[in-house]
């Protein structure tokens, strides 16, 4: 072996047994452990972890590598243990941090902003966390525009206003989410699925029902993509389509929803009677309005005598 051979294994070997290399396996294997414990609703178990992986990530390595990421990580565990002063102090020591290490504009920066705008809103402090998810956005629509990094807090945000009953300033953001989403994901991706519901209801509460039909319309070709024709949760969407319909004085295309609907509700009606009985109902009513009086009493009879 060679004398450059021999010092290039030496020095490996040295990195390998050095204390900041070994912290560095400990810290990976730690947070590995309590983030699957977190994910599992372990709280205690998690803390445990991610508490030692932190203690050991301060003294291996920079501040602003793992030690902070640790910081992050029990920012977003005490925010679901409801210690929303232990976690605010954690996301500011990482804000602190990544601050001085890359700057104000940073994307590590615009990760702190968001994980406080989350905490605020999980704890209901909505006016609170909308400026730091306003930050978030600043730094991410720069740095890292059409990024799912973006999405995920322009819907915190837009879940915010929903919240707070705001539907005007919802909706762009949801329709910036369903944007990237479409692109991330692909056009019909079930993924979508929860911000196309939360548009819907936006344009709802903002008087706007006419906008959250088509919203429906394009939930109902997802769910079917992804779960078929008969999943329940299609039919639950038929149910608000039919009512979207109704609010609009549509009642022959709200027949039509709520019959696609009651059709789904009859193949689970053993496990769900009464969401079929519901639907029903609803159908009666609109049938009703179309003075459809024969088929409605044909329904309601055929209701009751399932009872």
């Amino acid at each position: 072996m060679t004398y450059f051979k021999r010092a290039a294994l030496t020095l490996s070997l040295l990195v390998l047994m050095s204390p900041a290399f070994a912290g560095t396996g400990e810290v990976r294997g730690l947070t590995q452990e309590g983030m699957i414990a977190l994910q599992n609703g372990k709280l205690d178990l998690a803390e445990t972890k991610l508490l030692k992986a932190s203690k050991v990530a301060k003294v291996s390595g920079p501040l602003y590598t793992e030690y902070a990421e640790s910081l992050l990580n029990l920012g977003a565990l005490y925010d679901r243990k409801k210690k929303v002063d232990d976690a605010a102090a954690k996301y500011n020591e990482a804000l602190s941090i990544y601050k001085k290490a890359y700057g104000s504009k940073a994307l590590q920066v615009a990760k702190c902003y968001h994980g406080l705008g989350e905490l605020y809103r999980h704890q209901k402090q909505y006016l609170k966390s909308i400026p730091f998810y306003n930050k978030a956005l600043d730094i991410r629509r720069v740095s890292a525009p059409g990024h799912t990094d973006l999405a995920e807090s322009a819907h915190g945000l837009a879940r915010t206003f929903l919240a707070l009953k705001q539907y005007e300033e919802a909706q762009p953001l949801l329709k910036e989410v369903v944007s990237i989403q479409e692109k991330a994901y692909g056009p019909d991706d079930r993924r979508m699925v929860k911000t196309l519901y939360e548009l819907a209801r936006s344009y709802e509460g903002a008087n706007k029902t006419n906008l959250a039909i088509p919203t429906y319309r394009k939930v109902i070709s997802v769910l079917k993509l992804a779960y078929g024709d008969k999943n329940p949760r299609i039919a639950s969407t038929y149910e608000r389509l039919g009512s979207a319909y109704v609010r609009t004085l549509h009642y022959k295309d709200a027949e039509g929803a709520y019959a696609s609907a009651i059709e789904i509700r009859e193949a689970h009606k053993k496990k769900y009677p009464d969401k079929y009985a519901d639907c029903v109902k609803d159908y009666v009513k609109v049938l009703k309005k179309l003075k459809k009086d024969a088929l409605a009493k044909e329904w309601q009879d055929k209701l009751a005598s399932q009872k």
